[in-house]
């Protein structure tokens, strides 16, 4: 989960490597993480920095990020072969 929170809020920030990539729902809220046992929405909230210096953009924080997990097996682990 931390995998996702990390690379979901690197990806918002501007100029990020798949920035662009990303498809943010219309009326905010969680985005979807996909992973090899499911998938899990992850939302991020920035809070306002108050360091920023007149040479200095101010740096990004996160105030809170909130996961929801609603992975599933997919199988487990038995095979039925066709006849």
């Amino acid at each position: 989960m931390l995998g996702a929170v990390s690379v979901l809020t690197a990806a918002l920030l501007d100029g990020a490597v798949g920035h662009e990539l990303l498809e943010l729902p219309a009326g905010g809220g969680p985005l979807a993480v996909e992973h090899p046992s499911g998938s899990l929405e992850v939302e991020i909230a920035f809070a306002p920095d108050d360091t920023a210096t007149r040479d200095a953009a101010p740096a990004p924080r996160v105030a809170r990020s909130t996961v929801v997990r609603t992975a599933r097996p997919l199988f487990d682990g038995v095979v039925f072969p066709r006849s």
